[in-house]
């Protein structure tokens, strides 16, 4: 078993993935796209630091890395929860949902199979 991690600019919508690495444990395959997520809000953050967790979250929505782990068996990700959880840990504020954007990135992680 493997799992593959790729990611994308959110302003390049999945046009353009990224390979991230491949990983035999699905745990270090977690790891990895919480760490892009990390990485990527961190960098917007500095680079705005006066946004509370709505601010971030916007700019995460514009110009974020968005990761997601392909394999069997699928690894519980979701990377709309992941980045709400780390812009609390950033900011110390949750964004409120936008049912909207989840749905979107729900159908840009997991297309349709052929």
């Amino acid at each position: 078993m493997s799992w593959k991690v790729e990611s994308y600019d959110a302003y390049d919508h999945p046009r353009h993935w990224i390979n991230q690495g491949e990983y035999d444990d699905a745990v270090f395959a977690l790891a990895r796209a919480h760490l892009i997520i990390r990485r990527s809000l961190e960098s917007l953050y500095r680079n705005n630091p006066k946004v509370d967790g709505e601010g971030l979250m916007n700019c995460y929505r514009g110009m974020g890395e968005v990761p997601s782990i392909f394999g069997e068996p699928k690894v519980p990700f979701n990377a709309f929860e992941a980045v709400r959880w780390h812009i609390e840990e950033i900011t110390g504020r949750q964004p409120s949902p936008d049912p909207e954007w989840v749905q979107s990135i729900k159908d840009k992680l997991n297309p349709p199979t052929a």
